[in-house]
């Protein structure tokens, strides 16, 4: 009969750390182990050793970052794979997932149908290609305004600055947009 210890499962990083000759439990696999040094490639380096004595040895906390990983050819290689098979089948869901939503832009454009500009009381919003949309207050009329908002479109891919500044605005726009947008169909539904 042959008895086979496994060495052990604690990073020599970790080892270092403890003194000469102490004896150990090891976390993962529950045999008991004493710190040696042995010279390797002409250097001393401390080891775990299998400690069949008795001796008591002690309990050590060691962090999973000073811990050797399993040996594969031990591990359940099934388990491991199904792990991983569900982290990219729950992966996949949420990309779905996501792709099924619209972007705010798209769906401003199917509720806005055919219409170029959306007027309230005190703003014209025009919406343009590829996901820009514009605001315009009214001060005086609503020609004026229309005037003023096709200027300033034309204006805003002249300057950098302003397309810029605009684009940053986007999100808020889209949003208000959005909902009045939904308000109105909601309202329509009503009635």
């Amino acid at each position: 009969m042959k008895l086979t210890i496994p060495s052990t499962t604690v990073k020599s990083r970790f080892l270092k750390t403890l003194p000469v000759g102490t004896i150990y439990k090891d976390p993962r696999n529950g045999h008991s182990y004493i710190i040696e040094e042995k010279k390797i490639n002409e250097c001393l380096s401390k080891t775990g050793v299998p400690y069949i004595g008795s001796d008591a040895p002690i309990e050590i906390q060691v962090p999973d970052k000073y811990m050797k990983l399993d040996n594969p050819k031990r591990a359940n290689i099934m388990a491991i794979m199904k792990d991983k098979l569900n982290q990219l089948e729950s992966l996949n869901r949420e990309l779905m997932c996501k792709l099924d939503v619209k972007s705010r832009y798209q769906q401003i454009k199917e509720l806005m149908g055919e219409r170029k500009y959306y007027e309230t009381e005190r703003d014209i919003f025009c919406v343009g290609d590829e996901c820009v949309i514009y605001q315009m207050r009214i001060t005086d009329s609503k020609e004026e305004a229309h005037q003023l908002l096709e200027k300033y479109m034309r204006c805003v891919w002249k300057d950098p600055q302003l397309i810029a500044r605009l684009m940053e605005k986007q999100e808020r726009i889209q949003n208000k947009l959005l909902q009045m947008l939904s308000k109105e169909i909601v309202k329509e539904s009503l009635d």
